[in-house]
């Protein structure tokens, strides 16, 4: 509890010592010397440091340095990865007009088992896809050799395989 007060009253006595200083400023009737007042009270003190060694060299260097430090700076050309930053595929396809197929048809031309019950599916266009999944008999039943199937890209990413004449859907991964 002590240490809390003391930390507390540390703090305060470093408010009430800077309003102090600001007080004092506020008396001040000239406005470029209650204004330095000011900057003095509430710059930090490297600042300060760099500005009494700018002064003393030359008083009108640093006048000059803040004239040339103020010019509106160019502003550069986001990358096309900045531009887009934040917008749904969607989004980015309306601006740029991306063509996205968003399916493929084939047939399947070879279907093989594995021991962990995934699918290897072989189709007409050469690509070869695997299911994510350990797949059931009755599943794999439907995605038999010859079947019409169309590949779409799912909502929340990667790819599903439905079979065009049942409508059952599995999700799949490129292999080749």
């Amino acid at each position: 509890m002590t240490k809390y007060l003391f930390i507390a009253a540390l703090l305060m006595s470093n408010f009430s010592y800077a309003s102090s200083d600001a007080s004092k400023c506020a008396k001040i009737i000239s406005d470029k010397e209650r204004l330095s007042c000011y900057d003095l009270v509430f710059k930090d003190t490297s600042d300060l440091i760099t500005e009494k060694v700018e002064k003393e060299s030359n008083p009108i260097e640093p006048i000059r340095k803040k004239a040339l430090n103020n010019k509106p700076k160019t502003s550069k050309k986001p990358s096309e990865a900045e531009d887009n930053f934040g917008l749904s595929y969607q989004q980015i396809k309306k601006v740029k007009q991306i063509e996205d197929s968003g399916a493929i048809r084939s047939k399947i031309t070879r279907v093989t088992k594995q021991v962990s019950r995934k699918v290897t599916f072989r189709l007409e266009n050469g690509q070869v896809w695997k299911s994510e999944a350990a797949l059931g008999a009755n599943k794999v039943a439907q995605f038999k050799k010859g079947s019409s199937v169309e590949l779409i890209k799912s909502r929340m990413g990667g790819y599903s395989m439905v079979n065009l004449k049942t409508n059952s859907r599995i999700k799949i991964k490129r292999i080749k």
